[in-house]
């Protein structure tokens, strides 16, 4: 039997199953903010991150 008998003919993840959520658009900004702070620069990222970490510990 052909596997493609079994796939769905719609596209169920153009759905929107879940509502906007407040909490998750804020940490999208946080992070936004964060990124633009260091110019987009992943290296800086990572290493603020890290100095952070050892700060809390």
């Amino acid at each position: 039997m052909n596997q493609l008998q079994f796939l769905h003919q719609r596209n169920f993840w153009k759905l929107k199953l879940m509502k906007e959520d407040p909490i998750i658009e804020e940490i999208r900004q946080v992070r936004e903010a964060h990124a633009a702070k260091f110019n987009y620069d992943l290296c800086a990222i990572y290493k603020d991150i890290k100095e952070n970490e050892k700060k809390v510990k």
